[in-house]
């Protein structure tokens, strides 16, 4: 295969897009009555569907190696509490807060594959993450006015550090499957522990109240 870092670099981008764009969506979700469960499950579901229709429409392969498949059911349940940490965070504390405190994974990321595996930080890393992090702050307009609640900085902190685990243990995982199988799996178990949630508690799932929120789920 070919190797286009070009193409892979457009993919990250659209990606990063993407999810900022579901991160600004999140609060219109709420506002018509959702709760972080309902929109994690739903998340999690509806990504599974379309990712499995997908390798199933281009004939790929959707099972992993017994081995593999463990351990992305294990990334998975991590998932499942990192993006409840995250989208609850959302309701105490303004979105842009959140998406710069769940954007020091990088950061985390760089750190513990310095202190484990010796990988070089680098002049250029260095100088690009409190960069980035400026930029972020600036173009965010964030202000601490008003205060801000402690219990959606924990939940964003503890969510950015589950993320960090995710890249490093995810990356172990997909160096040797298939990337989009893998992922079909943790959201699916994603899925798979809130509905189940909602079968084995009297916890009921709060749907959109307004056609606003529906498509903002959508």
């Amino acid at each position: 295969m070919t190797s286009r870092p070009w193409l892979g670099a457009f993919f990250v981008i659209l990606g990063a897009f993407g999810f900022a764009v579901g991160v600004v969506l999140t609060p219109f979700v709420y506002d018509a009555g959702t709760d972080p469960v309902t929109l994690v499950m739903c998340r999690a579901a509806g990504y599974a569907l379309l990712l499995y229709l997908a390798l199933r429409l281009f004939r790929r392969p959707r099972v992993l190696p017994p081995a593999v498949r463990y351990k992305a059911l294990l990334l998975g349940a991590v998932f499942a509490v990192q993006s409840m940490c995250f989208f609850t965070s959302i309701t105490l504390i303004p979105v842009s807060v959140a998406a710069i405190a769940e954007y020091t994974f990088p950061l985390q990321v760089a750190l513990v594959s310095w202190a484990l595996y010796g990988e070089r930080i680098g002049l250029a890393k260095a100088f690009c993450f409190p960069a980035a992090f400026a930029g972020l702050w600036m173009a965010l307009q964030v202000s601490g006015e008003g205060g801000i609640d402690s219990r959606g900085v924990a939940l964003v902190v503890v969510g950015s550090m589950l993320l960090t685990v995710m890249v490093m243990f995810g990356d172990r995982i997909m160096g040797a499957s298939d990337s989009r199988r893998v992922t079909l799996h943790t959201t699916a178990t994603v899925a798979a522990i809130y509905a189940t949630l909602f079968l084995v508690t009297e916890l009921e799932p709060a749907w959109p109240q307004t056609a606003l929120g529906w498509g903002a789920m959508a």
